[in-house]
């Protein structure tokens, strides 16, 4: 089974490339905070700001966990987001360090991604699709997207990376990452 996770800040197309490429490629597209009963509360909990942030990274461990019983039903998933971005988003906006963070994903024994396909795009150009979407969240300011950037700089290096750049034409940047994802596939048989 190959689990490619699309990464990036909020606002870099990752959710657009991730289905584009779901679709081409005839995946199914499974979320952290959306594809299952446990991942929904989550998101819920974040949103509503009502937990301790220790309480709302054990919680999104949970939906992690919960996601591990769907991925042997299929030979390739993509998931919109996965561990990466949980490490940092925690680490940015909850201030955890990334090493403990790194030891509670191994002793839950959590699946790492294959592949990641980062979304690679100026900040900039991110915080102007956000606002073009109308409501932007607290989590979406630039101020903390510039800190969830720098951390995703800081841990990139600790999983296999294709960066695609997504400030540029849309058809560009789905055939770059599937054709990634087609490579690490082919690599694997």
């Amino acid at each position: 089974m190959l689990l490619v996770a699309f990464e990036g800040i909020d606002g870099s197309g990752k959710t657009t490339l991730a289905e584009y490429a779901a679709k081409e490629l005839r995946a199914p597209l499974l979320s952290p905070l959306t594809s299952t009963p446990v991942g929904r509360f989550a998101r819920e909990a974040i949103l509503s700001k009502s937990l301790h942030p220790l309480s709302e990274t054990l919680l999104i461990l949970s939906a992690f966990a919960e996601l591990e019983t769907l991925y042997n039903l299929h030979d390739l998933i993509i998931a919109d987001r996965h561990l990466p971005s949980f490490l940092a988003y925690q680490a940015a906006v909850n201030g955890h360090d990334v090493r403990f963070l790194k030891k509670l994903i191994r002793a839950l024994n959590l699946r790492l991604p294959d592949l990641v396909i980062y979304c690679d795009v100026p900040l900039q150009t991110a915080f102007k699709r956000l606002r073009k979407r109308g409501r932007v969240y607290d989590i979406e300011a630039p101020k903390v997207q510039s800190r969830v950037a720098a951390v995703y700089k800081r841990i990139l290096s600790s999983f296999k990376v294709r960066k695609v750049p997504t400030d540029t034409f849309l058809t560009k940047s789905i055939a770059l990452a599937v054709d990634a994802i087609r490579q690490e596939r082919e690599a694997r048989r």
